[in-house]
């Protein structure tokens, strides 16, 4: 994990492809530092209007997941890089957007 929860300011926003989640998950430590953020689970926001907060995020789009719920690591003698399951079952995340 790359830190605890208290570690990290929430934010609340929706997804910005221009900042995206892994973005603000690691933060920034050089001028000027960025606060590491703890941000709300993509597929919990887009599909069910609500908002569960979490610090992983997918490896392949960049958006944040539930971990074991919306996505997960797996784990081959190391954690390797996380994947949501929009991107595992090969989907498009405009397809899950409401209009």
């Amino acid at each position: 994990m790359p830190g605890d929860a208290k570690d990290f300011e929430p934010d609340y926003s929706w997804y910005d492809p221009s900042n995206n989640d892994e973005e603000k998950i690691r933060g920034k430590t050089g001028p000027p530092r960025v606060p590491k953020k703890i941000v709300p689970c993509r597929i919990c926001q887009e599909q069910f209007g609500r908002v569960t907060l979490t610090f992983v995020y997918c490896a392949t789009c960049k958006h944040a997941f539930c971990e074991g719920v919306h996505g997960s690591f797996s784990v081959i003698a190391q954690r390797t890089p996380g994947k949501c399951v929009i991107c595992h079952l090969g989907k498009d995340w405009n397809s899950l957007r409401r209009s």
